[in-house]
């Protein structure tokens, strides 16, 4: 049981990547300890070009977003559903494995014993 849950602690582990550091001159779009979780879902506003939520925390992170519009963006991209932990990746898949199978005996079980030949006596 225990080396289950130390698997199954692994693969939630392996499925989460952390939100990256924030740069002094750069943006944390999400609002700051936060990160996007969906990576390709769009971000759009008027009179901009839309934007994949990825590459809308990248341009935040390199400082092409100004600091100015850093307090509100976070109000503005929800579609780029932001958490503390970041993007949700697939747990990596583990192809099964056979179960060990126990060959069968040539004779499972002992044959019955005889009856008595002599009726019992008193």
């Amino acid at each position: 049981m225990f080396k289950t849950f130390v698997f199954f602690a692994f693969l939630v582990q392996s499925a989460v990547t952390e939100c990256p550091e924030v740069p002094d001159d750069g943006c944390a779009v999400c609002g700051p300890g936060k990160c996007i979780s969906n990576p390709d879902a769009i971000f759009e506003y008027p009179g901009q070009p839309a934007a994949p939520c990825d590459g809308l925390q990248e341009a935040g992170l390199t400082g092409v977003i100004p600091l100015s519009f850093c307090g509100f963006l976070p109000a503005l991209i929800p579609m780029c559903e932001c958490n503390t932990v970041g993007v949700l990746t697939d747990p990596p898949v583990v192809p099964p494995t056979a179960a060990p199978v126990v060959p069968p005996t040539v004779s499972p079980t002992e044959p019955p014993t005889e009856p008595p030949t002599e009726p019992p006596t008193e």
